[in-house]
């Protein structure tokens, strides 16, 4: 995305095969991913890996290490999502997190388990291998409970993902309690997505997006 552009320091969450972490526009990048599928010796200059979890690679970082711009596209549940942008604004006092897999295609690619996704695509003989899990509910989580945090659902490009800034950069980002998130935890896919993408995701193209960001994270604090 453009939003890279003017970016100094990039994390990437969740790293599969590389090609996102290899060809984003920013010098200084971090990969991290328990179990990537290409040959991280091969990665180019200034391209920092850990092949560890996301949880321990945050609880080794120390906390003047800051990114301003992040991938996260880890493990595809509501609760390691989560998790992950959480610790991500703890490492990022101004800048944006783009999230992947935020709206699913239909019902079977929200499904939880890629397994059974999958299981239920061939039962029904379609070659479709989509599959999102519950990431859409962190969207829903922003919206309810996280004020301080802005965010918009870029729709239409055929890969749909959310970009989360601050809304005044290096403000405290609330949190979230166990109530909390057990609710959203417990929302069915119907109920929020199956009349498709809701207002509350805030959806808009990707260059209105990209220009509501701009307009916050290039202030200073």
């Amino acid at each position: 995305m453009a939003v890279g552009a003017s970016a100094r320091d990039y994390l990437e969450i969740g790293v599969a095969r590389g090609f996102t972490l290899q060809n984003v526009r920013v010098n200084a990048r971090v990969g991290v991913d328990p179990s990537p599928r290409f040959n991280v010796a091969r990665l180019p200059h200034a391209v920092t890996f850990h092949a560890v979890t996301s949880d321990a690679y945050f609880a080794s970082l120390a906390p003047s290490v800051t990114f301003d711009l992040a991938f996260v596209d880890g493990l595809h549940t509501f609760e390691q999502t989560w998790t992950d942008l959480v610790n991500v604004f703890a490492h990022m006092p101004v800048g944006a997190v783009l999230i992947d897999d935020t709206v699913p295609t239909d019902e079977v690619a929200a499904l939880r388990d890629q397994d059974e996704c999958l299981d239920r695509r061939r039962a029904v003989g379609s070659t479709d291998r989509r599959w999102m899990g519950d990431v859409w509910k962190v969207v829903v989580c922003l919206e309810r409970y996280v004020p301080e945090l802005e965010f918009r659902t870029i729709i239409g490009s055929g890969n749909e993902q959310t970009l989360v800034w601050r809304r005044q950069p290096g403000t405290p980002v609330s949190t979230v309690t166990p109530q909390e998130l057990a609710s959203v935890a417990s929302l069915g896919y119907t109920e929020v997505m199956g009349a498709g993408v809701p207002a509350a995701f805030r959806p808009t193209t990707e260059a209105e997006a990209i220009r509501e960001c701009l307009s916050v994270v290039t202030r200073r604090p």
